[in-house]
């Protein structure tokens, strides 16, 4: 009988370091696929007649490049952005001014190889570099004010990881276009094919990560979001119980709160970082 049983334990061995093999190879592979880091735009917020600070952010060996852009007269709230894949901060100033002009101070930085930003983005990069954001946040957010996280579609992501792992930072949370997990996600956009999803480290499971957050949750998309459908802002919402609060809004793209930024679409937002919605 020891014969059998150590072929047996040999097999399930063998069958395991193969399955740990492919999950890891398949997971670089996604990663790969999945960031898509764009070079620094000529815009700087002093073109949109902003005054701002040039900022530079230590992440681990890297320097993350970001703006800090102080609300002007009654200041009444601090935003921190994390903008989403395939962008830089440049592209964020429309919002950002949008932002400015309902006095919220407002910081704008760029990932791991994003924009002016060094390193290389990954998974494991740009989490890192969201808790460091979220650390000079807190250093620069006037004391007392209202600090509340953006996050769009990656930087969702992005912003429940940091946010969990560096708990008291923030005062909400709010999302635009979210996910539901980064496994959906991949499947989802045709990076992943489903019947692999189950060998992939699921990383940035937004549905878990806001169970697991502990300030309010504001989610907002739209039906014509052309990327992910309303039903993962509402796994997402539905998993902060009480603490989530899900916006559907109809007629606008998936990148439109920072490529035609508008008051309607901005509005749930600008209400939730003044501490109106659920607190």
């Amino acid at each position: 009988m020891k014969r059998p049983i150590r072929k047996l334990l040999l097999g399930l061995f063998v069958l395991a370091a193969l399955l740990a093999t492919t999950r890891q190879v398949i997971y670089l592979k996604t990663q790969r696929s999945g960031f898509d880091p764009q070079p620094p735009g000529r815009e700087r917020p002093s073109d949109l007649g902003l005054r701002y600070d040039s900022l530079t952010i230590a992440s681990g060996a890297r320097i993350l490049d970001a703006w800090w852009i102080p609300a002007e007269g009654a200041d009444s709230g601090a935003v921190l952005v994390f903008h989403g894949n395939a962008e830089n901060t440049s592209e964020w100033l429309g919002a950002a001014r949008l932002l400015h002009g309902h006095h919220l101070d407002v910081m704008l930085y760029d990932y791991s190889g994003y924009g002016r930003s060094t390193g290389t983005p990954s998974i494991d990069a740009v989490i890192e570099d969201g808790v460091s954001a979220l650390r000079e946040f807190e250093r620069r957010a006037p004391r007392g004010v209202r600090r509340t996280g953006a996050g769009l579609s990656l930087g969702c992501g992005v912003l429940l990881e940091s946010a969990v792992r560096h708990p008291g930072a923030l005062d909400g949370v709010a999302l635009m276009e979210p996910f539901s997990t980064g496994r959906e996600a991949a499947v989802h956009m045709g990076i992943l094919p489903r019947w692999a999803a189950p060998l992939m480290p699921d990383a940035f499971d937004n549905v878990r990560l806001a169970r697991a957050l502990r300030v309010p949750l504001l989610v907002v998309h739209s039906r014509n979001d052309e990327r992910f459908p309303v039903a993962f802002a509402r796994k997402v919402a539905d998993a902060a119980g009480e603490r989530g609060r899900l916006v559907v809004l109809d007629g606008y793209a998936h990148a439109a709160a920072f490529r035609d930024p508008r008051e309607a679409y901005w509005a749930p937002v600008v209400a939730f970082a003044h501490g109106g919605g659920n607190r």
